[in-house]
């Protein structure tokens, strides 16, 4: 283990925290900003019916980068203190960790409904809490220069992955459009009911806090968003709000990509008309 805790505190670095909108951060954004507009490139050569090859490839390569980047912070974690011990709180199956599940499923699974829900969700629910973390990093910098590379690299990527679905999903006919948001909602259903399971089932497991998506009973809510809700509301019914508003802010959030996309999708139609 004290090998193990040498080679955890090697790989990382000491620094000031970032503050927000310094160097550091405004670093972070040009280069989300720049992965967004390269991915948006690469996957506009995707026929639009086609077997999103190009997109497929984005979801392998951001799978990678992102399972890389987590298995460095779950390591950093783990070891650089002794005695040696997890701390679950750090498992990831947070809001931003769920791209480590669907960008490898989306990359698997067959082109069928599950595969545009998972890219209607990349591109809504997905790129929505990525780029908010990217812009308002809130608790997320800290003293540990290597966790915060980590943490900034994994949410520009899912900000970029989720652009380039966007751009797929802004090229869907309208039903298929409409029936991959409802996927989408689906997607992130099924991912909140299982934090909301290991919300309530690992703390008498470990003895540890756990505050998956940050909706544990346990946990008193410290995001400015989730507190007044929290502590206004019964706990079912502010775990409705707080699907509620995340779908509904994704919802919103598909009617501006559709709009920013729009004239290139024009642009598109008029060549094939002519061409």
């Amino acid at each position: 283990m004290e090998k193990l805790h040498e080679i955890a505190l090697a790989i990382t670095f000491r620094m000031k925290t970032p503050d927000f909108y310094g160097g550091f951060h405004l670093a972070w954004i040009f280069l989300t900003l720049f992965s967004c507009v390269a991915a948006v490139a690469f996957v506009r050569k995707d026929l639009p019916d086609g077997e999103e090859k190009r997109l497929r490839a984005v979801y392998g390569v951001s799978s990678l980068v992102l399972w890389i980047g987590e298995g460095y912070k779950q390591f950093v974690y783990t070891f650089s203190a002794l005695p040696v011990r997890y701390s679950w709180y750090s498992f990831p199956f947070q809001f931003c960790s769920t791209p480590l599940y669907v960008f490898p499923l989306a990359f698997f699974v067959r082109k069928g409904k599950l595969f545009d829900g998972l890219t209607a969700y990349s591109a809504t629910y997905s790129l929505l809490a990525g780029l908010l973390v990217v812009l308002f990093p809130g608790g997320v910098f800290g003293t540990n220069g290597g966790i915060n590379v980590q943490s900034m690299l994994h949410h520009a990527v899912m900000t970029a992955a989720g652009a380039a679905c966007a751009c797929r999903l802004s090229r869907y006919r309208a039903d298929r459009q409409k029936r991959s948001l409802f996927w989408a909602a689906g997607t992130f259903a099924c991912l909140f009911a299982a934090a909301q399971v290991v919300n309530l089932a690992l703390p008498a497991l470990t003895e540890q806090t756990i505050n998956m998506f940050f909706t544990s009973p346990y946990v008193t809510a410290n995001l400015p968003v989730l507190k007044p809700l929290k502590e206004a509301l019964p706990y079912p019914v502010f775990l409705c709000g707080y699907f509620a508003v995340f779908t509904l802010g994704a919802f919103l959030f598909f009617l501006l990509e559709r709009t920013l996309f729009r004239p290139w999708r024009k642009k598109r139609a008029v060549r094939s008309q002519n061409g």
